[in-house]
């Protein structure tokens, strides 16, 4: 007697392209939920190093009784006492460079001792995380587009408050927490923040245009942050400073007329705004939409009108 015969199992082409068509709808379902909460855990990492900075900050200012300074033009040395780096009085590096030590980065703050040579790896050659937004780039470094013989630079993704108001060359008006200058003229304490620390901008994020094609800095990356960047007539870069006149952008409307007019706002890679460190300590999410007035008395530590915080948000 003939056994009977028996199906072989398997998928026939008409259930194997159904079960790849379900496959297909639930990766797309599942692949936003991802990028949501990858950009989330990267805000709250980005928040977490304005939160370090603005400690940093504070701890400076325990230590001097003074914010950091905003140092001098981007092309100085490193300024020493001896054979240590000299204080916000006659340091000639900026703000980023001046709070390492205070970022468990005295290591590279103190690297090379009273020799100008050694500059050249500080200010380059030592990815610093707390530095780096991870929405927009892992630590970088890199060589200006249009100068391929130039030093590597370190690549920051922060800038601090220069204030609410630019000028043409050498005639800014640095009414922010950094200000150029050294001694008396970079000396920023509390007394001086009229509306209040709470009030205050200390430092946020700041809009560069990326990915380069070329694979060099982008408008927004200039020299690096770790020295003092102030614009001057024939520079004008905006690496360690940003100003509050123009209201802040994220990164795709970087390359616009606001970028080639010569100054460059805040901003970020996130979606829905910028993060943003104030004066007091405190660290919050600050929309693209924020009205620009409302924008530039918060950068401004001289503005003496009252503000309405809840619309940042």
């Amino acid at each position: 007697m003939k056994s009977p015969s028996r199906r072989r199992p398997g998928f026939t082409l008409i259930e194997l392209l159904v079960v790849v068509a379900i496959i297909a709808v639930l990766i797309g379902l599942l692949l936003p939920a991802v990028q949501k909460v990858r950009e989330a855990a990267a805000i709250t990492q980005c928040k977490n190093n304005l939160k370090q900075m603005g400690l940093a900050v504070h701890m400076h200012n325990q230590s001097y009784g003074v914010f950091p300074s905003g140092g001098l033009v981007w092309t100085a040395n490193r300024t020493f006492n001896g054979t240590s780096p000299a204080d916000y009085q006659t340091q000639a590096w900026g703000w980023a460079y001046q709070i390492l030590p205070y970022i468990e980065q005295e290591n590279i703050w103190s690297f090379g001792g009273n020799n100008s040579a050694f500059d050249i790896p500080v200010r380059g050659s030592y990815p610093i995380r707390t530095l780096s937004c991870p929405s927009r780039r892992a630590p970088t470094q890199a060589r200006p587009v249009n100068n391929p013989n130039a030093p590597i630079s370190f690549l920051g993704d922060y800038a601090g408050s220069g204030g609410s108001f630019t000028g043409t060359g050498l005639a800014f008006q640095f009414n922010g927490m950094f200000v150029r200058g050294l001694g008396v003229d970079g000396k920023i304490d509390l007394g001086r923040v009229r509306n209040g620390v709470s009030n205050t901008v200390l430092i946020s994020e700041k809009a560069v245009a990326i990915p380069n094609s070329a694979g060099g800095m982008e408008i927004g990356d200039t020299e690096g942050i770790l020295f003092s960047t102030f614009p001057t007539a024939a520079q004008p870069h905006y690496d360690s400073l940003r100003f509050g006149d123009r209201p802040p952008v994220p990164d795709d409307k970087v390359a616009t007329p606001v970028a080639s007019a010569g100054t460059l706002p805040f901003g970020s890679a996130h979606p829905g705004g910028l993060c943003a460190a104030f004066a007091d300590g405190s660290v919050r999410t600050v929309t693209y939409s924020v009205p620009d007035i409302l924008w530039a008395q918060v950068c401004n530590r001289s503005n003496t009108t009252p503000v309405d915080l809840s619309s940042l948000d």
